[in-house]
């Protein structure tokens, strides 16, 4: 039985190097399915960092500055 595209998603986000990137759809996940507006709004409260443009224009993450944001998330009760 293949399993749900966003468990690979999450699956990979875990076992990545820091200095890996992801793309938008990864951070809607590890926020907990959050829209992409959210996403943004998030991004402007600074409570996800904000992305770097690589070709073509597209936002990635680096997975070291997420996980770092992940773990200040965890840690404000």
């Amino acid at each position: 039985m293949k399993k749900p595209d966003h468990i690979n998603e999450l699956k990979n986000f875990t076992g990545s190097p820091d200095d890996a990137r992801v793309k938008v759809r990864t951070v809607q996940l590890l926020w907990g399915e959050i829209s992409r507006s959210t996403v943004w709004r998030l991004i402007k409260a600074n409570k996800i960092p904000k992305p770097e443009k690589i070709g073509g224009g597209i936002n990635t993450w680096r997975v070291g500055d997420l996980r770092e944001a992940l773990k200040k998330l965890g840690g404000q009760q």
